[in-house]
């Protein structure tokens, strides 16, 4: 499971307010793409969905798939147990939640993920998050997944970048502009050029850049600024 970090979660009285004024939230439709450029509320619309299956019991899978998604699905995570720890104890029949990390990269993790999704079903309703989803394999998994679980069982959000198209019979939505109006200036560093090797999440030469850019806003005096690491491909 995912190392528990320094964010806490939001207040559940801010989640309840955030849902009434975001419409993409209230969506009962089991299976969304959330778009948006980095920075624009997609975690928090995540995260509330979260938050309300397992207040209604459901079990939760929180999915990574792949290397650049790790970091936000797990933060996703311990926001999720905090809430869930939060709650006064036998208020509530609550669900448990899971951790799964894929690599979609790679045809077999792909495999891997839709054996052990459809049998954490067990015959029943599946309920998954997934932040900074990407490419045909994304694609591959759902159809696959849909395929071994009733459709009408599987409950799926997941959230990506504004070049990434709903899969089809999907509901596409975006971040609302209750939560755009709050987002921070975002500064997107790119994972290419000479220097640069393996993936975005242990590269030394990203890492020095953003050392380099947040020592600037130090320096300058500027703050409440988002930095994200861009992997292409």
């Amino acid at each position: 499971m995912g190392e528990r970090n320094s964010l806490h979660p939001p207040p559940a009285m801010m989640i309840e307010d955030y849902g009434r004024r975001d419409a993409s939230v209230n969506t009962m439709s089991p299976r969304v793409i959330v778009a948006g450029e980095p920075g624009s509320g997609k975690t928090w619309v995540l995260l509330h969905k979260g938050t309300e299956w397992l207040l209604g019991g459901n079990d939760v899978n929180v999915v990574s798939t792949r290397r650049w998604s790790r970091t936000p699905c797990t933060m996703l995570y311990n926001q999720l147990q905090q809430v869930r720890a939060a709650q006064p104890t036998g208020a509530v029949a609550l669900g448990q939640l899971h951790f799964w990390q894929f690599d979609f990269a790679h045809e077999k993790d792909v495999e891997k993920a839709v054996k052990d999704l459809s049998e954490e079903a067990r015959g029943g309703s599946l309920y998954v998050i997934a932040d900074e989803v990407y490419g045909q394999n994304f694609r591959k998994f759902c159809d696959q997944l849909q395929q071994v679980c009733d459709v009408h069982r599987l409950h799926l959000w997941a959230a990506a970048s504004d070049r990434e198209d709903p899969p089809s019979g999907w509901l596409g939505v975006r971040p609302g502009n209750s939560v755009t109006r709050k987002i921070p200036k975002v500064t997107q560093l790119y994972h290419r050029g000479p220097g640069h090797s393996g993936g975005a999440d242990n590269c030394e030469s990203c890492g020095r850049e953003v050392a380099r850019y947040l020592h600037s806003l130090r320096a300058t005096g500027r703050f409440g600024h988002v930095v994200s690491v861009c992997e292409l491909g």
